[in-house]
């Protein structure tokens, strides 16, 4: 197996697998790079659209405790 950290294939068991620098786990993006853009830029994007929903909501006078709920 070839382990070296500057190489984009890697040889398993005479398979050749192609390095990948970031993926998603369990709905988080983990990335090579540990300094947490890629997770920054994830939770942005989710926080924006959650909160442009509850804004829809607030435009559509629901009540201050479905807005709860629905933030909870």
């Amino acid at each position: 197996m070839n382990t070296n950290l500057f190489t984009n294939v890697l040889c398993v068991n005479a398979n050749l697998v192609e390095r990948a620098y970031s993926f998603k786990f369990i709905g988080i993006r983990l990335s090579i790079i540990l300094n947490g853009v890629l997770m920054l830029i994830q939770f942005c994007a989710k926080a924006s659209s959650r909160l442009y929903f509850l804004k829809i909501l607030k435009r559509s006078f629901f009540s201050t405790d479905d807005l709860l709920y629905f933030y909870t």
